[in-house]
């Protein structure tokens, strides 16, 4: 099967299951601004030296794909994606946000001056990565507002902490070159 289905000519995509939807619906929006955040991490992961983090942001890539799919799936088919796909993924990985943030927090002095972008090549990926981030935040809670029907609290728990956990790792990053 070609990856050149035409399906999308006229303006429109498929969500999860198959409904269509324009290329311009607040959905789509925000899990392709996911979907961008994800490239990014993958520059981000060809630049880390440390195999360790390399995994750490590859569990990351792998829950934006989760959240991806939550955000694909229109209401109707919910439960039966859920199955598949519970909730508690994502919660069980924004925990293990929370714990990272704490150690990475713990292990790193404090800040007396804004970061600036750029003190290292990964860092300053990173730093793409977490604006990425708050621009899929931005746009998941559009979608929020927009649509009422859906509770999107757990997708927005778990941006928000991962842009926090990207500024930490940006630290992290930029400590090691100096």
């Amino acid at each position: 099967m070609s990856i050149a289905t035409k399906t999308g000519d006229k303006g429109e995509t498929g969500l999860y299951y198959g409904k269509r939807v324009s290329k311009d619906d607040q959905r789509v929006e925000a899990y392709g601004s996911i979907d961008e955040l994800n490239s990014a991490l993958g520059v981000v992961r060809s630049h880390l030296l440390d195999p360790l983090t390399q995994e750490k942001i590859l569990n990351v890539q792998n829950g934006l794909v989760l959240v991806m799919g939550e955000l694909a799936v229109p209401i109707e088919k919910l439960d039966a994606y859920r199955e598949k796909y519970p909730l508690e993924d994502i919660l069980k990985r924004q925990a293990w946000l929370d714990s990272e943030i704490s150690s990475l927090e713990a292990s790193l002095p404090p800040m007396t001056d804004w970061s600036m972008p750029g003190n290292s090549k990964a860092g300053a990926f990173l730093d793409v990565a977490r604006t990425s981030c708050r621009r899929a935040e931005r746009r998941v809670v559009s979608l929020k507002l927009q649509n009422t029907e859906r509770n999107y609290e757990a997708v927005l728990r778990f941006l928000n902490r991962l842009s926090d956990y990207f500024f930490l790792l940006e630290r992290v990053e930029d400590s090691k070159k100096q």
